[in-house]
């Protein structure tokens, strides 16, 4: 099993602009997201192996990415082995950048319905409703508390797959780019 590592051993300082610029990539890839998410499975390894089976990953790639995670500090270099140093990714609902929310929820939204089959066991629901601002307020709190209890009970059981959990409620009958 991982655990995080209490003490980091050699502190790297990156430069902002190479921060930056890697955490904008982490946002809009999905297997980056993906591969960052599976630190919580038990059977977690940094072999190349492991990502190309899991996530069809390539080794440039893989590379890329684990350089990339070492300066958003995901992950460092403690005698000659990558250990986990952040497992926890938390982005913030900043309403100033609402365009960049709607970018990274689509490409998981995207991907994750990509995913769906009868063979992975899917669970799904989908639906029209006539509704109001208020009560799609009031169901997106719901869901969101729902998905943190789902989170915390998930975290003392056993993992046997790292599962994707997606929600939109968009009012279908307003145009596109005007507000409500």
């Amino acid at each position: 099993m991982n655990t995080l590592s209490e003490e980091r051993k050699v502190e790297r300082v990156f430069d902002p602009k190479t921060v930056t610029e890697a955490r904008k990539r982490f946002g809009g890839d999905f297997n980056w997201r993906l591969y960052h998410s599976m630190f919580e499975l038990d059977d977690f390894s940094f072999d190349y192996s492991y990502a190309k089976k899991s996530i069809g990953m390539n080794e440039d790639e893989f590379q890329e990415m684990l350089e990339a995670f070492e300066v958003m500090e995901f992950i460092s270099k403690e005698n000659g082995r990558w250990e986990i140093t952040n497992s926890t990714v938390t982005v913030p609902m900043d309403v100033n950048n609402i365009s960049l929310q709607l970018e990274n929820h689509e490409i998981f939204m995207c991907n994750l319905a990509g995913q769906l089959s009868e063979q992975q066991n899917s669970h799904y629901a989908n639906g029209y409703v006539a509704s109001n601002k208020q009560a799609v307020s009031e169901l997106h709190k719901e869901v969101m508390d729902a998905v943190i209890r789902f989170n915390e009970k998930s975290a003392s059981l056993k993992k046997d797959g790292l599962y994707g959990i997606g929600f939109t409620v968009t009012n279908l009958l307003q145009p596109v780019g005007e507000k409500q």
